[in-house]
């Protein structure tokens, strides 16, 4: 759990080193186009764009005014009808309308006509902004046409920048992490039996991800996948390589983890052979339950002959002790009634593997 936590922060300290060393400044494309277009043409641009959105703003109020004005004209035109209405039925009763309806229909009419005329006012002037718009969007559009047609070449040469400037942080930064990723990997190799071995490979597989991660964003896609599939071989084919040399040339302590179960399980350790007998009464069958002392030695009980061999492949097994005389295995180091070692006993006998 702790090699987990450590890998992880690792991973964590190698983003806050390749943030801080191996990403670059990013280029200004308003550099290439200072330096590539004419500062004329520009604040021509930037002039005509200006006026043009002062002329939106305007239609814009304009319009706002003439939904004020028409608000105004439907509500002094209601309050012109409801007057007439109470004139007209005063008329009718012979009545004369008082002077407080005279001035109410005065007064709304004198608004109505008043709306009238600013609104007419207000749509005069959207029609003259609009004309006045009309023509500078031409010419907008004809300085628009010339600022990209000087802005083409441009473009290409940012683009190019940026794909230089992409690949130069990229080697940056893988040129940070393989050498850790190799450094890594050589120390785990060297030190693999260290007491420190969890820290090595935590920092291996903290540099193997980091590794892989700056591929897949520096590289494109379709770049990437041709070389996480060659990655992925290339450690397939190591592993592989691996395990037929363990297979065929096995280390010393694997042969003896190899012999020492095979001695355990009462089986040859080169053919396995299940062994009816031995010379020496082995481990399982002193843990059998349910036997007494004569029945728990069966067919591996000591025999009078120290010397065995597999009856199957033909490996000697068992052997006289050089120190005691007494049985011991053959393929194991020590033997177990006088504790003498055998350097040889670990050699892979002819014809296993």
């Amino acid at each position: 759990m702790l090699a987990a936590i450590l890998t992880f922060l690792w991973i964590w300290l190698l983003g806050f080193l390749l943030d801080d060393v191996g990403r670059m400044r990013p280029v200004s494309y308003q550099g290439f186009i200072d330096a590539g277009i004419p500062a004329e043409l520009l604040e021509e641009v930037a002039e005509v764009d200006l006026e043009v959105r002062t002329l939106e703003r305007k239609i814009n109020r304009q319009e706002q005014i003439q939904r004020d004005l028409q608000r105004d004209m439907e509500t002094s035109g209601e309050v012109m009808r409801q007057m007439m209405d109470l004139q007209r039925l005063a008329l009718e009763k012979g009545n004369a309308p008082s002077e407080a309806e005279r001035e109410a229909l005065a007064s709304a009419q004198e608004t109505f006509l008043s709306s009238q005329g600013q609104y007419r006012e207000a749509n005069m002037e959207i029609q003259s902004a609009n004309a006045t718009l009309f023509v500078l969007q031409g010419r907008r559009s004809a300085l628009v046409s010339r600022k990209e047609a000087a802005e083409a070449p441009i473009r290409k040469a940012y683009q190019a920048k940026v794909r230089t400037r992409a690949l130069i942080e990229a080697c940056v930064r893988l040129g940070i992490l393989i050498p850790l990723f190799l450094l890594a990997a050589a120390t785990v190799r060297k030190r693999w039996r260290h007491p420190w071995r969890p820290i090595y490979l935590s920092f291996l597989v903290a540099t193997f991800w980091t590794l892989g991660y700056e591929m897949f964003e520096q590289f494109p896609a379709e770049y990437f996948k041709y070389i996480a599939i060659v990655t992925a071989i290339a450690i397939t084919l190591a592993f592989l390589s691996w395990i037929i040399r363990k297979a065929t040339s096995p280390s010393p302590s694997l042969v003896l983890a190899r012999n020492r179960a095979a001695y355990m399980e009462s089986v040859c350790p080169v053919c396995a052979f299940k062994l009816s007998r031995t010379p020496i009464q082995t481990a399982p069958s002193t843990k059998r339950r349910g036997r007494g002392p004569q029945e728990a030695a069966g067919p591996l009980a000591p025999v009078g002959r120290v010397d065995f061999s597999c009856p199957s492949c033909g490996t000697g097994l068992f052997e006289a002790c050089a120190e005691c005389s007494g049985p011991r295995h053959s393929l194991l180091p020590f033997c177990e009634g006088c504790g003498a070692e055998s350097p040889g006993a670990l050699v892979l006998p002819s014809g296993a593997g």
